[in-house]
Parts: structure tokens; sequence; C-alpha cells
């Protein structure tokens, strides 16, 4: 059985709001069948929130955000095939094809289900492109010296080119340095250890001098001296040297190298999709050849919880998987059958460990108060029984939030984050979202309306700042860790702490600086790799931030204005995050095609400060690092 839809703009644009187009939905046999039995049902996941008009001869029985379940309005005969159903509504301008229907599947009347192959659909009025919203654009530098990403700061070169093998000149120094570099070139498939008369000979040395990321490699006469100011300075230093013996070759240079801002990440969304666990350690090596120095793991979202607590052992087995007839059911392009689980104890443990290995240091997440929904279905106690809140999530969530002043809220939150803790035992930082808090939240809650009265608050975003408040206190004294958050809980004068995110805008980190917080750039209109790289309707990914091609990404320069970058400043420019949200990303070459080179151009913005030769040289440079399916 086959699904085929075709979209088309509301004429003349959205005079109601509400809506902004329309999918028309056609479903046909390849085998033959001409009927479908009577009390046949359709169920189609679409990030676009469909919904019948009122001409249709459909009607909803079923919705949680993008999820859908749909029945004839005659139930009582056969369905005939092809089955149409025209003018679906869109509460979002689809701007590519994958914001059509992602996953879709019949209901048959015995409860069974019949999953359907989806075409790509087809644009009937092809959408204008939407720029993205930039701020603090940069000119593109000179042109690369060394086919290396991130380029080093500063490069002299002597001669020309030789290959070579690395060789260690003093075996017993730096035995870890040694070990996760040929371990991360091994994993790439490439041999960089050697112990042959044509080998580069290596000498490792340390001095506390240079800072904790900066080094300085000269290649004379065959030999090689690598001087970095830590171990974590030294890997970066053979992550260069690996680039340069795997590319062309090299010949005799002195590199002066360090990066220009402390804080470089990668975040990838384990919530609305699954990833298998390799996929985890494969980002970790990912961000170690690029010399991003965090990985930000968002574990819990509306869609799914992926760790267990062991006090909460129905986040896991409810919360970690979703599917037809669960209590999750399927979302985010999840077909029928039992998609994902939570990650076991001993395969985060293995995270961590790579993590360490390598000098990257993972930053996890649990996002509260909001996008909770998986939460509360697999811990029902968590709601408060006499809530009558309307609030629903951009995403489409209802109630997506925990509740202030419940009393199985602090127990929860925190059991939570000390099991967050005892799984991340080297990460100082614990992440706790603090985003999208749907306006209205908590109205009706009578719970939350005592919590809220005792504190003298009267609106939702005061609310949310006090429980963000305790939260962080909570965690601070029970677990020793600071903590992150995303813009909206730092701008509701939650005090200052380990880091903010500015995701909405490049203004947003302006405002998050003038707050008095260390920020971290991240906004959408350049550094989130799930939005579009490009205007064709043919191309993955989202665009509620505009369509972002490497040209956006190469020339954004998050910092354009600011003042300094000193990493020891109290307030102001901290780093830079890329973030890869799971909402379409459907397979590994999709999370390729999305990722690649854009997060090169990031890190490279990050160390270096530019894009030392533009997008088409960047992309040159960065085509032989190691991605996620090569």
């Amino acid at each position: 059985m086959i699904l085929r839809s075709a979209y088309r703009r509301r004429p003349g644009g959205p005079s109601d709001s509400t809506w902004f187009g329309t999918f028309d939905i056609e479903i046909t046999s390849n085998a033959g069948e001409t009927q479908l039995p009577a009390g046949t049902r359709l169920a189609l996941w679409s990030a676009m929130l469909l919904e019948p008009t009122r001409d249709s001869d459909v009607r909803v029985v079923e919705r949680l955000a993008g999820h859908v379940v749909l029945e004839p309005l005659d139930t009582n005969g056969p369905v005939d095939l092809p089955l149409k159903i025209d003018g679906l509504r869109s509460r979002f301008p689809a701007r590519h094809a994958n914001d059509g229907p992602e996953a879709a599947w019949l209901i048959l009347p015995d409860g069974s289900t019949v999953e359907l192959d989806i075409e790509p659909c087809r644009a009937i009025d092809p959408p204008t492109d939407r720029k993205p919203q930039r701020g603090g654009d940069a000119e593109v530098g000179e042109p690369a010296l060394v086919a290396i990403v991130p380029h080093p700061a500063q490069v002299e070169i002597d001669d020309g080119d030789r290959n070579y093998q690395l060789a260690r000149l003093a075996p017993g120094e730096h035995d870890a340095v040694w070990a996760a570099i040929d371990d991360l070139a091994r994993d790439a498939d490439h041999e960089v250890l050697a112990g042959t008369d044509d080998a580069l000979v290596v000498t490792l040395d340390l001095d506390p001098a240079l800072g904790d990321e900066a080094y300085r490699l000269a290649i004379a006469d065959d030999a090689a001296v690598l001087v970095g100011g830590t171990e974590h300075a030294l890997r970066h230093g053979l992550i260069t040297l690996t680039q340069l013996l795997i590319g062309e070759g090299v010949g005799n240079l002195h590199i002066a190298d360090e990066p220009r801002v402390p804080f470089r990440a990668v975040h990838l969304d384990l919530a609305r999709r699954w990833y298998e666990p390799d996929v985890v350690e494969r980002l970790i090596d990912v961000a170690a050849w690029r010399k991003l120095n965090h990985v930000h793991l968002h574990l819990t979202d509306d869609e799914s919880w992926r760790f267990h607590v062991d006090a909460y052992p129905t986040l896991a087995a409810v919360g970690g998987t979703r599917g037809h007839g669960l209590p999750l059911p399927p979302m985010c392009g999840s077909g029928p059958a039992p998609h994902g689980r939570a990650y076991t104890d001993d395969e985060i443990a293995r995270w961590v460990e790579r993590a360490d290995r390598l000098g990257v240091t993972l930053v996890p997440e649990v996002d509260v108060p909001a996008h909770c929904h998986a939460a509360l279905v697999a811990v029902p106690e968590l709601r408060d029984p006499n809530d009558t809140s309307t609030a629903i999530s951009v995403q489409g969530y209802p109630n997506n939030v925990l509740v202030p002043g419940l009393a199985t809220t602090m127990p929860f939150l925190e059991a939570v984050f000390a099991a967050l803790a005892r799984l991340f035992p080297t990460s100082p930082t614990l992440h706790t979202g603090g985003d999208e808090v749907p306006t209205g939240a908590w109205a009706g809650s009578p719970a939350a309306q005592a919590y809220a009265a005792e504190r003298g608050l009267s609106t939702t975003s005061e609310i949310e700042t006090a429980f963000h408040r305790d939260v962080i206190e909570m965690i601070s004294t029970t677990t020793g860790r600071t903590v992150a958050m995303w813009e909206e809980a730092a701008l509701g004068s939650v005090e200052p702490s380990a880091y903010a995110v500015a995701w909405t805008s490049p203004e947003a980190g302006r405002r998050l600086r003038d707050a008095g917080h260390r920020v971290v750039m991240a906004p959408g209109q350049a550094y989130y790799l799930d939005m579009a790289a490009g205007r064709a309707w043919e191309r993955p990914g989202g665009s509620w931030a505009g369509n972002v091609t490497l040209s956006d990404t190469c020339t954004y320069d998050p910092f354009a204005g600011w003042d300094d970058l000193e990493a020891d400043r109290e307030a102001g420019p901290h780093g830079v995050q890329a973030c890869i949200w799971g909402e379409h990303i459907a397979d590994l070459g999709v999370l390729d095609q999305l990722v690649f080179p854009r997060l090169d151009a990031v890190a490279e913005r990050a160390w270096t400060g530019s894009v030392v030769d533009g997008p088409d040289g960047l992309a040159l440079r960065a085509a032989g690092l190691p991605r996620f399916t090569t």
C-alpha cells in the first residue's frame, strides 16, 4: 500500500492565522486490492499538525501533537481504493517535502496495522525561500595553507610535501594521549602509528605556560616536536598532525594554535529519533576530529525518555518506547512497530569512557519543566489530578509541564538528577532545559497556583523562573554540579550559572550577555543543522529559522561586535554550539546530509575565528573527515 501526498499553499497568504495550507492524500494498493474493510482507520504523523477541514469526509478520532488517527464519516461500509482525502489543513507552512506525512499506517478493524510506503510529498506550488535572520556577518578569511579542519590559527610552511606515518620517540610517555588518537584514527580506517624507517618521529612535551588547549607543532628533518599546555592540547596537536598525514602529506612547517573560544559543542536530540548507542560514540569521535570539546546529549523530551532511574522504572519501560497501541503512540516519523528504548547504564558508561579518553566533555540534559509529556505518561502521579489547564505547546502537546508545588515533583527531580549525575560522573555541568513553557501552563492547577500564591507570583513566566531556581538549588546541593540552560530560563532572571544557550536568534545572545550570563551562541538561523540547507522542496530539514545554507553558516560570526573573548570573563561570550534536532532526520544518510559540512564551519569559526577559505574551500578540506556513515 502506498501513500502519496501533495501540498498547496493557501492562496493569498494565511488570512486565518491558524492554518497555512492544505495536503491532499491518496492511498493506493500495489497488490490489486480495491477495498478496505469497514472500520479501517488511517494513522499518520506530520510535523505540520494536520487536521480535516469542515468539508472533509473524515474525522479525527485520536490526536497527539503531529500524530493523528482519521476515520471516514461513514463507517458502515467498506472503504474504496484508491482512498482520497483532500484538504487536510496545515497549522505550519510547509517548505520541504519532509513536512508532509513522514509515517502512515492503516488500522484494521481487528486492531492489526498495515504500514504504508510513503512517496515524497509533491508541492503543487513550491513555496518561496525563507531566508535566515542573520546577524553579525563576517568576511571570509584568507586561503587555507593546510588541508585540515579547523584550520590552525597560525601556520608557516617551509618546503614541499612528504608522506609519513607517526612513530613515537619516547614510548611510555603520554600513553593515554597516543592510545586515544590511535584508536580514533583506526575507527576512521586510518593507520597512523608505525615503527618503520619511513616514519615521522614525534616528541611530545608539556608547557603549562601555553594554556589549557594551546599547542605548538614543528616539523623539520623527518621529526616533529609537539608541545601542549595540557594533555587536552596534546590531543588537539596529534589530531592536527593526523589530519595532515592522512591527507596529501606534509613537509616542514610550524603551527601555533589555540581556540578562539573555550566552549565548542555539538548537540544531538536523542529523544525524538532513536539512534543506536554506537551512533553516539561516533558523535564523540566526530567532535574530537573537529576539536569540539563538548557534546550535549538531549536525553528527554515529549516523545521519549532515554535513561534509567531506579526509583522510577516506568520512565525507561514506558517512556523509552513508542508505537501503535503503546502509551506513547508513534511520533516523529516512527511507524506502528515499537520504536526506540532507554539506553542502558553500560551503554552510557561507554560514552563517558570514550569522551574522557578524547578530552570531550559530555553535557547530559533533562528538559524541565516543559517538554515532559513522556515522563508524565510514564509516571502519572506527576500530574495534578485537579488540573484544568488547557495549555498546548507549540509542537501540539497538551499540558506537557511538570507541576511546581505538587508533592511528587521535587522528589522525582531529585531522583532523576541523582541518576544523571551517577551516569555521567565526569560531567561538571548538567543541563536543565527550561525552554518553550507554553503560555497558560499551570493556570488551572491548584497545586501550582498555591505555589505561586506563597511566592507572590502571577504569570506563567514568573512561576517557571521560581521553579527553575528551585531545581538549580536542588542540583547544586545534592550533586555538586553546575547547571546550564536554554535562553528562556536564563532570561527569566535565573541567576547566572555555568552558561546559557541562545537559540532563537542572534539578538538573544546579546540579551543574555546584558543579563550577566556566560553565553553559548546557537542561533537557529545559522547553527541549527536540522534546518534545510537550501530552498529546494526536495531538501530534507526544517525551516522555522529559514533555509540555512553552508554559506550562511560560514559567514555568520556569532560574536561580531562583542567587546572581548576572554575565557575567564564572568559574563559574556563563552562559546558556540551546533544543534541537531530530530524531527526530520529519517536515517543516518539524512543526518550526514544535514550536518556536514556545516558542522565543520561551526567548528572552524569557534576555533580559528573565521572560515579561512569560504564554503567551497571548507567543503574540500572537510571531505575526508569522518561522518556518521563514513
